[in-house]
């Protein structure tokens, strides 16, 4: 078919993307022998799935011969300090990729997104649009406020964007003319998208969270001092290149990998728009009005006795130590909302508590020669394998 096509139109492109891969390891995944693979979460099992049928070889293989033939795969990114940390096991067939992170948009991109005129959308509805007596969608005020409110971060953007719309809208088929937002109409406003946003920015933090844990004492200092600068900056403002530079290589990873800010080099960086920043800077002062076992960077000492073995020692950190503290004190029964408070002080979302949970499973099971210590149950339960063993310091 490639032979054929390329023939018929020498220069075009032609792709195959494949997305979501981690539903691939869920159905008839028994059918396939992934024994010896450490794979161990859907992705890395879909990954290897893919390895094992040999499909990335026979792409490779097509990227090899065809010069209009490309690929496209793509993978969940995790929150983690560096991109090193994203991928394990990778295989000469998979290391024949480049990677590329997902970023937020450019600022130039924002701008573009928010000037849209009715014509961008067809000719039949811009002509319904002119004749309901619209001119501009959003006038020169309004994307200015958008650009302040969401930043460059394509969720917010397409949520003030929704919301605003629709206001406008109504506003119109009560009063029969499209006319600008009022101050009190933002006021209303920004409390609608803040209440439509209550899932998702909780989300962010975690991710945030997440890999500023697994970063160093000094990036979560840098942290900090990026949040501080927050509380006296806007989104048309330019992050100064000196002070983005000084917050280290893990920080910058972690804030454009997470969709905080967009970089590129040689080109200027904004800082996020008010209704990230304002989240952020809250979420940053509860967090220092009370002890955050997340943000320490002490590491504990687990000793594990197993009969005719050595004495052996096992590092955890901070949240793994309260984790496994909390097992302990219930081997035979913990449920996941004891954990969380064990560990978190709180109820979290369950994304990072089982991402931590996997974690601690597989250093302990790595440390004691293969046997599971932490079993997982329905129902969301868990036990502890052989507690005799185990004592903290």
């Amino acid at each position: 078919m490639l032979r054929t096509i390329s023939r018929k139109t020498p220069y075009a492109r032609y792709f195959v993307m494949l997305d979501a891969i981690e539903r691939l390891a869920t159905p008839g995944i028994g059918a396939f022998q992934l024994a010896g693979s450490k794979a161990e979460t859907p992705q890395e099992r879909a990954l290897a799935l893919l390895e094992r049928s040999n499909a990335i070889r026979t792409l490779v293989d097509l990227l090899d011969e065809f010069t209009i033939f490309g690929v496209i795969l793509s993978v969940e990114s995790l929150p983690r300090p560096k991109i090193d940390d994203q991928f394990h096991h990778i295989s000469a067939d998979l290391a024949r990729f480049t990677t590329m992170t997902l970023q937020a948009f450019t600022w130039d991109d924002t701008v573009q997104f928010l000037a849209q005129a009715p014509e961008n959308f067809g000719a039949d509805w811009a002509k319904m649009f002119r004749w309901l007596g619209g001119r501009d969608i959003f006038s020169k005020s309004e994307q200015e406020w958008l650009r302040r409110q969401a930043g460059t971060h394509p969720y917010l953007l397409q949520q003030f964007c929704l919301h605003t719309f629709r206001f406008k809208q109504e506003y119109a088929s009560i009063h029969k003319s499209w006319s600008h937002l009022q101050e009190s109409d933002k006021s209303q406003l920004t409390e609608a998208i803040n209440e439509s946003l209550i899932t998702f920015l909780p989300h962010v933090w975690q991710r945030l969270q997440e890999a500023i844990e697994g970063s160093t004492p000094e990036t979560k200092g840098k942290f900090n001092d990026f949040i501080s600068e927050l509380e006296y900056k806007r989104a048309d403002e330019e992050i100064d290149p000196t002070f983005w530079y000084d917050l280290g290589p893990e920080l910058r990873y972690i804030l454009y990998s997470e969709g905080i800010v967009r970089y590129d080099r040689l080109q200027p960086i904004h800082f996020p728009g008010s209704t990230l920043s304002q989240y952020l800077i809250q979420k940053a002062k509860e967090n220092s009005e009370r002890p955050s076992i997340v943000a320490s960077g002490t590491k504990r000492m687990l000793m594990i006795s197993r009969p005719g073995n050595p004495l052996e020692s096992l590092q955890l950190s901070e949240l793994e130590y309260y984790l496994f503290k909390t097992l302990l004190q219930h081997p035979k029964r913990c449920t996941e909302e004891e954990l969380m408070k064990g560990a978190w002080g709180k109820v979290i979302d369950r994304s990072p508590f089982t991402q931590r949970m996997h974690h601690l499973r597989k250093k302990l099971r790595d440390s004691c020669e293969g046997t599971e210590i932490i079993e997982n149950h329905y129902g969301g339960l868990y036990s502890l394998n052989n507690p005799e063993w185990f004592y903290l310091e």
